[in-house]
């Protein structure tokens, strides 16, 4: 039988004095800020920064097969990933696309793509 009641995981931070939860689906990316010591969140409607590495987010997210680094300064979620262009390095989401894809990355990102797409 089903589990209507499954936990739904969330991202929770504080920003600015305001505490947010952000549903794990909803996350696009993550991109280190190049000019300062932040990250950006990409989320499918909006944006937010934390004071957090992409190493340390990265930490977090050791046990979740769902995020995937895929550069030094990024983050991807595979479940929001629409497709990725190999030979551009370049990987769509719903309603943005990023070039955060290092050459050591390209062929561990295709496995992971090509076992997720068994799921």
């Amino acid at each position: 039988m089903a589990n209507f009641y499954e936990v739904q995981k969330n991202f929770s931070f504080i920003f600015n004095n305001i505490f947010y939860q952000i549903s794990y689906d909803d996350i696009l990316y993550f991109e280190k800020n190049l000019n300062d010591n932040y990250t950006t969140i990409i989320t499918k409607n909006s944006s937010y920064k934390i004071k957090k590495s992409i190493t340390k987010l990265s930490e977090e997210f050791r046990d979740n097969s769902f995020f995937f680094k895929t550069h030094q300064s990024c983050i991807i979620n595979l479940k929001n990933v629409k497709k990725v262009d190999f030979t551009q390095n370049i990987i769509y989401f719903i309603n943005c696309k990023i070039t955060l894809l290092s050459r050591e990355k390209k062929k561990s990102l295709k496995e992971v793509l090509k076992d997720y797409s068994k799921v």
